[in-house]
């Protein structure tokens, strides 16, 4: 469960240590304090994820909490048109998302630009 500031900076971590750049996080594994945007939870969450360019996609149906809040709703939705917090159903959709990103990055490689510039956020 992923509730507390230590828990982020873990999940955040342990991303860095294995170079992944998207964390999938599913419904299930935040604390309901995630979707109540007056706990400021999501926030200091997303702000941290962003802070280290990495992406995180919260994967599961939110729509019980969207209609539970308007704020939230618009979160979603404004979450969703960037390219760092995302809200998607289930890990197909994810990968839809990424998609585009991975076709990217082999183009890059076949045309053998190895710089970091070339690189997808660093990563080779």
């Amino acid at each position: 469960m992923i509730a507390t500031s230590n828990d982020t900076s873990d999940l955040i971590g342990n991303a860095w240590m294995t170079h992944a750049d998207v964390i999938a996080v599913p419904v299930e594994r935040l604390d309901p304090a995630f979707f109540r945007l007056s706990t400021l939870f999501a926030g200091d969450l997303t702000q941290k994820v962003v802070n280290y360019h990495l992406r995180l996609a919260v994967i599961g149906d939110v729509t019980a909490w969207e209609r539970e809040s308007d704020a939230f709703r618009d979160f979603v939705w404004e979450s969703n048109r960037g390219n760092h917090i995302w809200f998607v159903p289930d890990e197909a959709a994810l990968d839809a998302k990424l998609a585009p990103r991975r076709a990217a990055h082999r183009l890059r490689s076949q045309l053998g630009d190895h710089t970091p510039g070339g690189q997808l956020d660093g990563q080779g």
